[in-house]
C-alpha cells in the first residue's frame, strides 16, 4: 500500500500539516507537489530536491489541471510499491515537556491496539484528543487500564498544544530551507481566496 498527498505548492504550510499526521501511519507515503504553476506566479519558488531530504518522502512537482508531473507520479508510485523507491519520513516531534506523558500513553496501550493501526500514532491521537480514536481504544482496553489511561489523559488536557507545536515547528524548519518567496509583500491569488 502507498499513500500519495496532494498538497498545494502555493500553500505549502497548511499541506504539510496533513503530511506530517500521514507520515506516523507507518505506510509509504508520496508527496504530489501539485499547483507548481499558481505558486511560481505567486513568486513562490519551491526547491524540490530539498523538500524531499527534509522531508524523508518522495516528492513530485505537479499541475495536475494540464496533466503535467501525472506520468512521473505514476513511475514514483510503481517504484514505492515494487521496493525500489523507498520512503523514510523524517517525523515531528512533540513539545519537549510531554515526552514522558506519550511514554506512559504508549506503555498503558501497549499489545492492545487494534489493526492496522501504528501504536505511536494512537497514542499521538490520545494525546491530542482525537474523539474517534479515544472512543475506539475505550472499548478495546480492559476497564482498569482506561481507568489509568482517561486519568492521564485528564492530567494533560492541554497537549494538543504540545502536539500541534511540534509540528509547526517541524513545518517551518523545512519552509526555511526550501521556500523562497521571491515578491514579498504581494499577496498572490491563493492567499487572496484564502483571506476571503
Amino acid at each position: 500500500a502507498v499513500t500519495v498527498a496532494v498538497v498545494s505548492a502555493a500553500n505549502l504550510e497548511r499541506s504539510l500539516y496533513l503530511v506530517a499526521e500521514l507520515a506516523m501511519l507507518e505506510v509509504p507515503v508520496i508527496v504530489a507537489l501539485n499547483m507548481m504553476d499558481v505558486a511560481s506566479s505567486e513568486g513562490i519558488e519551491v526547491d524540490v530536491k530539498a523538500l524531499e531530504v527534509a522531508i524523508g518522502m518522495p516528492v513530485v512537482p505537479m499541475v495536475a489541471s494540464k496533466a503535467v508531473g501525472v506520468r512521473d507520479l505514476l513511475n514514483v508510485i510503481q517504484k514505492v510499491l515494487d521496493g525500489r523507491l523507498v520512503s523514510s519520513p523524517r517525523l515531528p516531534g512533540i513539545r519537549a515537556d510531554h515526552h514522558e506523558v506519550l511514554r506512559q500513553i504508549e506503555n498503558l496501550i501497549n499489545g492492545t491496539v487494534p489493526e492496522p493501526y501504528p501504536l505511536k500514532w494512537v497514542a499521538i491521537k490520545l494525546l491530542e484528543g482525537d474523539a474517534e480514536i479515544t472512543a475506539k481504544m475505550r472499548t478495546t482496553l480492559p476497564a482498569g487500564t482506561w481507568e489509568s489511561l482517561h486519568g492521564l489523559l485528564r492530567l494533560h488536557d492541554d497537549a494538543f498544544l504540545a502536539v500541534a507545536s511540534g509540528r509547526y515547528q517541524w513545518i517551518g524548519k523545512i519552509l526555511q530551507g526550501t521556500v523562497k518567496q521571491n515578491r514579498i509583500g504581494q499577496m498572490g491569488l491563493t492567499e487572496r481566496l484564502d483571506r476571503w
